[in-house]
């Protein structure tokens, strides 16, 4: 059997907000009329009035949600930052003690360099002392012989 183009039931229209708009479509699809005191009409409102009902609780339960979300995600957000904060300041804590750490043991090589270095000045003024008596007295047995 043959089917055509017009034996093809019609499409419901997207959105059937009118009751003229069911009666139209019904009479596309089953050829009838639907009086106005039709009981089919009646289960039409019935329905629309209980799915736009649902879609105003589901809008409502969307809001109640979207609601809980940011204040979750603005708690996580707060809690994140803190811990981020937290982290900085331990490891700025962690670096300026192996910095200070650093400062005092090269404070520590300084003195020891320093003391050896005086050390190391008197030593050399002592020989250089040693040296002068040495040569005025290297000088004075040379006067002496020479005269």
């Amino acid at each position: 059997m043959m089917t055509s183009v017009l034996d093809e039931t019609p499409p419901p229209p997207l959105t059937m907000d009118s009751i003229e708009e069911l009666r139209t479509h019904l009479w596309k699809v089953h050829q009838v009329t639907v009086e106005d005191g039709d009981p089919v009409l009646m289960i039409y409102t019935i329905h629309k009035v209980v799915l736009d009902e649902h879609r105003r609780l589901i809008d409502q339960h969307n809001r109640t949600l979207s609601g809980i979300i940011q204040t979750q995600a603005e708690a996580f957000t707060t809690d994140v930052t803190a811990a981020i904060e937290d982290f900085k300041n331990e490891a700025l804590t962690d670096a300026v003690r192996e910095r200070l750490s650093a400062m005092q043991e090269a404070a520590r090589l300084a003195d020891t360099a320093q003391d050896r270095f005086r050390k190391m000045v008197k030593l050399i003024s002592l020989l250089t002392a040693l040296n002068l008596v040495a040569v005025v007295f290297t000088l004075g047995v040379l006067t002496v012989l020479t005269i």
